[in-house]
């Protein structure tokens, strides 16, 4: 079986971030006035394939990859537009560490010569985790609610652990999933 443009992510545990959204939830409710939605399924975005790859080839680098524990610092809060979405998401600033780019580096080894290329994104690729989305949010409003965060912020705990490393197809649907090991 083939994957069709393949994309990776690091699904993290929904108690990890339920507690920040909890928190995050509150704040917004009290300092904005416009609506906003929950993003399911908390997850790091580690790359996006373009082209066909083997599920078994797929799976064998799944697993490799998996052999080490994953783990990101939270850096802070970022508001990102999303044409998948058509809004503004609020998300989990990560940073760049060993584990994210090991894991972009060692799919791009992997695939040089096996039909997928990676996407390249204006301005870089960003780690985050996706927390709410905002389809409609004013300048004034998006000017502001960094005060709000920051309260947020010094509150949490600074560190994300990955629990699955998967691949969907392009239409967003799962067909490999791998556990990490953990320390």
């Amino acid at each position: 079986m083939e994957i069709e443009n393949p994309y990776f992510s690091v699904e993290i545990s929904s108690n990890q971030v339920e507690s920040i959204k909890n928190g995050l939830r509150k704040v917004l409710k009290e300092s904005l006035t416009i609506p906003f939605e929950d993003l399911p399924n908390p997850h790091i975005s580690i790359s996006y394939g373009i082209g066909k790859g083997k599920k078994e080839d797929l799976e064998t680098i799944c697993e490799e990859i998996c052999e080490a524990p994953f783990c990101m610092d939270i850096t802070g809060f970022e508001l990102i537009y999303s044409e998948f979405y058509n809004g503004t998401i609020l998300c989990l600033a990560l940073n760049h560490n060993d584990d994210f780019l090991y894991s972009q580096e060692f799919l791009k080894e992997n695939f040089q010569d096996k039909n997928i290329e990676f996407k390249e994104f204006k301005g870089g690729f960003k780690a985050h985790i996706s927390l709410f989305l905002f389809k409609e949010i004013s300048p004034e409003e998006i000017e502001i609610l960094p005060r709000y965060l920051e309260i947020c912020f010094n509150n949490l705990s600074n560190k994300i652990i990955g629990e699955r490393f998967c691949v969907y197809s392009g239409s967003r649907e799962k067909l490999i999933e791998k556990t990490f090991k953990q320390k």
